[in-house]
């Protein structure tokens, strides 16, 4: 019976240890984040996966403005030149 208690006892300090052990990994763990959460950093930076404090991106919009006049003009000088080649086979 004496054995059977002292295994008890042990098994029980075991998993204690264990579960104290855990705990004071998690807690120190913790206590290297920087931040946790968006209102730990300042107003120009966010909290990020490795929770560390990092500044927004400057996101630069690219403005595509496309002019067709030359193109067009081109479309069009070349079309009144294949009219006239044309017009002038048929009288010749």
């Amino acid at each position: 019976m004496a054995d059977a208690v002292w295994g008890a006892f042990v098994m029980i300090l075991v998993f204690s240890l264990s579960v104290a052990g855990a705990t004071a990994i998690m807690k120190y763990t913790e206590g290297m984040h920087e931040c946790n959460f968006n209102s730990d950093c300042s107003d120009t930076s966010y909290c990020g996966s490795d929770f560390r404090c990092h500044s927004y991106p400057v996101v630069n919009k690219t403005v595509v403005s496309t002019d067709y006049t030359t193109p067009a003009a081109i479309l069009g000088l070349s079309l009144v030149i294949v009219a006239m080649v044309l017009r002038r086979n048929r009288q010749v």
